[in-house]
């Protein structure tokens, strides 16, 4: 089953590590995410010519010689991966007192008295 994962915070991560052709892009994803995310090619193309749209990365202009030229973060794609952590940083804390409180509460029956 998978799981939902922003993708745009995902892909920005797999580059945090260095750029990366499309290819390589999914693969890191999925590696990071314990394949629990998968993006199709045609899915993951669409999202990557959005996110040069929105300039979060770009081509690296100094590769010579690939087929396929490697994308990397601009500096406003790591502003928006760095302004990402304090929120998913939040839903975390939130999901795990939500996943615990209701875990460990009694199961409350609820009954009518007429």
């Amino acid at each position: 089953m998978l799981y939902p994962v922003d993708k745009t915070f995902s892909i920005l991560l797999a580059l945090a590590s260095g750029q990366a052709t499309g290819a390589e892009i999914g693969q890191q994803v999925s590696a990071d995410t314990l394949a629990f995310s998968y993006m199709q090619s045609s899915s993951l193309y669409l999202l990557l010519g959005s996110m040069k749209k929105m300039k979060l990365i770009e081509h690296n202009k100094d590769a010579q010689g690939q087929f396929s030229k490697p994308l990397q973060l601009t500096p406003k794609g790591w502003q928006v991966l760095e302004r990402s952590i304090p929120q998913l940083e939040s839903q975390l804390q939130l999901a795990r007192t939500r996943i615990n409180t209701k875990r460990y509460l009694p199961t409350q029956r609820i009954t009518t008295h007429e």
